[in-house]
């Protein structure tokens, strides 16, 4: 945080989480406050709403989103709402010439699913299937290395 703070980067962390009884889709889950965590028989498996909300929210003074994988358990309802809600914010924003977006890393399967469903295959700058390669694609200037050179 020292580092990130040194640099003028905001890191954005939950202010609300979803908790579920079991790991499995459709479970018996709610929304709490990081002061609220249940602290046994519960598991957190997504962000909140208010996380939701503070995310997009700076998602509209960005210039460029980097994402590393999705919110949440993403293969599971209800518990893909928050990768499905910022990812649907990046694509409008993207979409409209406000954001360069940009996204690789984690399990990489999570990819084609997000483009799937909101057809963001037109809306992304770039993909890079490499679990953590692609940060390797960003220049200290923080262009893109071969966009520039016309590599899309």
């Amino acid at each position: 945080m020292a580092t990130a703070k040194a640099s003028d980067c905001e890191i954005i962390l939950p202010v609300d989480l979803v908790a579920a009884k079991e790991f499995k889709p459709n479970a018996e889950h709610k929304t709490v406050d990081l002061e609220h965590i249940p602290a046994e028989g519960w598991e957190l498996l997504d962000i909140g709403e208010k996380s939701i909300a503070q995310i997009n929210a700076k998602l509209e003074e960005c210039k460029t989103l980097v994402w590393n994988g999705p919110l949440g358990v993403f293969e599971m309802k209800p518990f893909d709402n928050a990768t499905n809600k910022v990812a649907q914010k990046a694509a409008e924003l993207t979409a409209a010439g406000k954001l360069t977006s940009v996204a690789g890393g984690g399990d990489f399967l999570w990819l084609p699913i997000l483009f799937f469903r909101f057809a963001l295959f037109v809306r992304l700058h770039e993909v890079i299937p490499f679990r953590r390669g692609y940060f390797y694609c960003i220049r200290e200037d923080g262009r893109l290395q071969g966009r520039d050179a016309g590599n899309l």
